[in-house]
């Protein structure tokens, strides 16, 4: 299970990302389901995640 910190929400990981200028990745963040976009993204992009502030349970 993923859990959000600081408040960070599926926006502010859309905004990182465009920051950091990988529009596509934040694309296809906006794209994914609701109820499965932190898992996904975190399985497939662990450092990006943390970056946008998406930590694992047991990192928290």
């Amino acid at each position: 299970m993923l859990l959000l910190v600081d408040k960070k929400d599926r926006a502010h990981a859309v905004a990182t990302l465009d920051q950091m200028g990988l529009n596509q990745i934040a694309d296809w963040i906006k794209a994914l389901p609701e109820n499965k976009w932190e898992q996904m993204f975190h399985s497939r992009w662990p450092t990006l995640a943390k970056q946008c502030g998406i930590l694992e349970e047991e990192q928290v």
